[in-house]
């Protein structure tokens, strides 16, 4: 019933230790001193690693270098970077740096310049450089910059006017040997730049309605197929969990992926889909949205009417919440412990060879919480099958410890 992941992470750190303290039995016949048995060794917790995920967006800015005071790397195509709570995180056009700023799950140009104001001026000049470096020039499908970018050591100066910083000749010199398919003459234009990030905000506006965690609550009248039970999990960053508990025709499974919301339309690609047809995987479903349901129209000609997905409390108070103790980017292992008592975990990716999810209920006592599940498939993450266990948490802001199996894991609110 131990966590898959932190069983994983914990035997290769045991390991270290044992070599490192020159562990193992003796073969050279000679006597071997115990310990004293009365002794109890006081064996500190593992802190289990809680690098956080954060996008850098103007709109999503791949392959720009980033640092931290303990990560460092490039954005992903999806703008993705490594941070820990509390870390500040600065982002590198070769060696020229934007200012440095706060790191979150969302960082834009605004939030690097300090302001709301997209007309600002370093906010202006940041955003053109970065949409003229873009390698296919058309920042909609997200923003690349070029390898070549990585010997740039041009120093710029982003808080000038506008007009000044489009003229620079050293800004011109690094968009014009920027690696781009086509070579810019100058910068884009600033009034396109500001629209274009001005678009990406309020998809970013319209998205944080969508973010939460919904459960079906009503179908079809004419229904066919599908779940007793879905959840739907919309993070900030983009990602989606979807898992179907269905008793009738056994198709309990899930799906992993991403998700955009735009102008009522609530879009999903399924990174790994393990429940068919039965998922929204692949979707495009026009939605109607409040703060507590969302709704759309059945497609199937089979049915009439519409299904329902109703917003499940999971504001931030002790356990309630949605958590992770994910150690790498590609490992987005996920609970929910809704406020009405019921729980969710999702292992999307490999571990041990092993992924699934789990769904049941929990209650809280006294710092014990007591997890029962009632559907279990692949993983185990916190019990198994038809089965109850009992385990220590305690909550510290965003961090929640919890003692399993006699050992610590640490988890962050997400």
């Amino acid at each position: 019933m131990l966590l898959s992941l932190y069983r994983a992470l914990l035997a290769t750190l045991a390991l270290s230790s044992l070599v490192a303290c020159g562990g193992g039995s003796s073969s050279d016949g000679g006597s071997t001193t115990l310990p004293n048995p009365t002794v109890e060794p006081t064996v500190e917790p593992t802190a289990i690693p809680t690098a956080l995920t954060g996008r850098f967006l103007d709109s999503a800015v791949g392959n720009i270098s980033y640092v931290t005071e303990t990560h460092s790397g490039t954005t992903n195509a999806a703008g993705e970077f490594t941070y820990e709570a509390g870390e500040t995180v600065t982002f590198e056009i070769g060696g020229l740096a934007l200012p440095a700023t706060a790191a979150g799950a969302i960082i834009t140009p605004l939030t690097i310049v300090g302001t709301d104001d997209t007309s600002d001026n370093a906010v202006v000049n940041i955003i053109r450089l970065l949409q003229t470096l873009d390698v296919d020039g058309d920042p909609s499908n997200g923003i690349m910059l070029s390898d070549a970018l990585a010997s740039n050591s041009t120093q710029l100066d982003f808080d000038v006017p506008v007009e000044d910083f489009a003229s620079n000749s050293d800004v011109l010199d690094i968009i014009t040997a920027g690696g781009q398919d086509v070579v810019p003459s100058g910068l884009v234009d600033a009034d396109d730049a500001i629209a274009h990030l001005t678009s990406t905000l309020d998809g970013l506006a319209a998205t944080a309605d969508i973010v939460g965690v919904w459960r079906l609550s009503s179908r079809p009248e004419v229904h066919v197929g599908g779940s007793d039970a879905g959840i739907a999990v919309m993070l900030s960053n983009g990602d989606y969990y979807y898992i179907e508990v269905n008793e009738i025709n056994d198709g309990d499974d899930w799906e992993y992926g991403t998700y955009s919301y735009t102008a009522g339309m609530l879009s999903f690609d399924a990174v790994l889909d393990l429940n068919d047809a039965i998922g929204p995987g692949g979707a495009e479903l026009d939605i109607t949205l409040d703060d507590d349901t969302f709704s759309f129209e059945t497609d199937d000609t089979r049915e009439s009417g519409d299904y329902i997905f109703s917003r499940v409390d999971t504001d931030a108070n002790d356990i309630v919440g949605t958590w992770t103790f994910s150690g790498a980017l590609e490992e987005k292992i996920l609970f929910v412990f809704a406020a009405d008592g019921t729980y969710m975990a999702v292992q999307p990716y490999e571990v041990d060879d092993d992924t699934g999810f789990e769904w049941g209920t929990y209650t809280v006592s006294e710092g014990l919480v007591t997890v029962s599940v009632q559907k279990d498939l692949g993983a185990s993450l916190l019990a198994d099958e038809s089965s109850t266990v009992t385990f220590s948490a305690s909550v510290d802001g965003s961090v929640m410890t919890v003692n399993i199996d006699d050992e610590t894991v640490l988890l962050q609110r997400i």
